[in-house]
């Protein structure tokens, strides 16, 4: 306060603080503190004659190199665009062979396949979609939207983490297979219990229109100090990554510790694919080739989810 006065009509350069001065005291701040947010408020008004142009005023304020801010740019999208390609030709295939449509197994991860594709799509466009003018009075470098277009990408990243939400399916599939020996007939008779986590994704998406936003480099759910609230950020975002994770790992913590027990419930149990190809044991009279194919299964279980878990 008395300190400085970056907005000193009398003299415009008297008690100026320098823009370096400026962002060595916003680190030594905590962004929770009300300073913070009345030293950013008087930075976006008065910083911008001792920088070249508004760009580098965002740049300040996240603390980012332009190196960085290149790499932070870049990166999404080399990483989206592997995904995007992976998961067009994983759509492709099973959506070309018939009897792949028909098995459970495969229908959950077409389902993933498509929603990645989705939320891919969003994170090419990075920051193209977000407000041509800004936020905060500040021009943000890429932008070239509007109101509309943030919230659209917003809407396209939400909706492609319903993908993550295929993984309670994916889980929940292994988890009937593996240690209750559930046939394909039963799996296709509660097939909507299996879709019931995907709709849980769709209808959040549809449920955060209201909030998308603005973020550094995207649109989606907005955060504070861009937001007044956390709470949306919290519902849309933490607590549905937060409490799938935990169910994936309880899901395979289970399927882990049947594998490794050896013992049977039923007569059935999965090939290697994780398909609907059943064995018994009757016909094999193999127990241990069993417990083999059923070890394949449970890698391919782990395999799918720690994909998961890197992403998320």
């Amino acid at each position: 306060g008395a300190m400085f006065d970056v907005n000193d009509k009398e003299d415009k350069h008297a008690n100026k603080m320098t823009c370096n001065e400026i962002e060595s005291l916003l680190k030594t701040i905590d962004e929770s503190d009300d300073l913070c947010d009345e030293i950013r408020t008087s930075v976006g008004s008065s910083c911008g004659d001792c920088l070249k142009d508004d760009r580098e005023i965002g740049r300040m304020l996240q603390f980012y190199s332009e190196p960085q801010e290149r790499a932070l740019m870049w990166l999404p999208r080399i990483t989206a665009m592997l995904s995007l390609i992976g998961s067009s030709f994983l759509s492709y295939h099973i959506m070309s062979k018939r009897k792949y449509l028909k098995q459970m197994y495969h229908q959950i991860i077409l389902a993933m396949s498509i929603f990645d594709v989705i939320t891919d799509i969003g994170l090419l466009l990075l920051r193209t979609p977000m407000p041509r003018d800004g936020m905060f009075g500040m021009k943000i470098d890429g932008a070239n939207g509007n109101d509309f277009t943030c919230a659209l990408q917003g809407f396209s990243v939400q909706l492609g983490m319903t993908s993550m939400f295929c993984n309670i399916s994916l889980s929940f599939y292994y988890l009937l297979v593996i240690n209750y020996g559930w046939k394909e007939n039963q799996l296709q008779k509660a097939k909507y219990w299996l879709y019931f986590p995907m709709l849980i994704g769709v209808a959040l998406a549809f449920a955060g229109i209201p909030f998308y936003g603005p973020l550094t480099f995207m649109c989606h759910v907005p955060v504070p100090p861009l937001s007044e609230s956390q709470i949306p950020a919290l519902v849309f975002s933490f607590t549905p990554v937060a409490l799938t994770i935990f169910y994936a790992t309880t899901s395979m913590v289970l399927v882990y510790v049947k594998v490794r027990s050896g013992r049977k419930p039923s007569d059935t149990s999965l090939d290697a694919s994780g398909s609907s190809g059943w064995r018994s044991n009757v016909t094999t009279g193999n127990n241990s080739h069993q417990i083999r194919l059923e070890v394949e299964v449970a890698k391919q279980a782990f395999a799918y989810l720690l994909g998961f878990y890197i992403c998320w």
